[in-house]
């Protein structure tokens, strides 16, 4: 049996993500444009410092076959959903994730083959614009998710390809070795039982 625990740290950035948008504000009062503004909105993301752990285990019920389990948390590091400011956020939603996994492994001489399942479940929120209201804004809604996802991975050594390729061009070339110098035995007839 293998157990693995891993443990990630992610530390917090001032200037993750930013941008600088030109934009263009017009304020209308009875279907007539009265006022036309121009400006630059530059919108700055932070995160914060941000610690997640991953455990695994294999379970060996043959010496190369093998039952695979493991967990994982994945948090966000992004600041909490604030409605109220607006348009200076890049990111509208922030979802926290928790997955597992199971699966078989079988190692062979030409490579390993793995195949499982993965199943995720984020829980968080989002910021969508609420279009009820006048003027629109932006609302606060729970957001959850789930997801299964089949896994099929592998590899090969670059040895079992050299060997593979090989067999195969010996068996194009027909070289089975030298044909047999003297003729096979005659075949004895069935003895019969009186």
């Amino acid at each position: 049996m293998r157990f693995e625990v891993d443990a990630f740290l992610t530390p917090g950035s001032s200037n993750y993500a930013r941008a600088e948008f030109e934009r263009e504000e017009i304020t209308a009062q009875s279907g007539t444009a009265v006022v036309r503004t121009a400006s630059t909105l530059t919108v700055n993301e932070r995160t914060h410092t941000t610690a997640n752990l991953a455990l695994g285990a294999e379970v060996f019920v043959a010496p190369r076959f093998s039952l695979l389990f493991g967990a994982q948390s994945d948090f966000s590091a992004l600041e909490d959903l604030e409605p109220e400011v607006g348009e200076a956020r890049l990111f509208r939603t922030k979802l926290d994730y928790y997955r597992a996994g199971a699966g078989l492994c079988s190692y062979t001489d030409y490579g390993d083959l793995i195949v499982g399942l993965r199943f995720d479940y984020g829980v968080g929120e989002a910021a969508p614009a609420n279009t009820l209201v006048v003027p629109s804004a932006l609302g606060r809604a729970s957001v959850h998710e789930f997801g299964l996802m089949a896994v099929l991975a592998g590899s090969l050594s670059w040895r079992s390809i050299q060997k593979a390729v090989d067999d195969l061009g010996e068996v194009v070339k027909g070289s089975g070795g030298p044909p047999p110098t003297a003729a096979p035995p005659p075949m004895r007839p069935p003895k019969h039982k009186e």
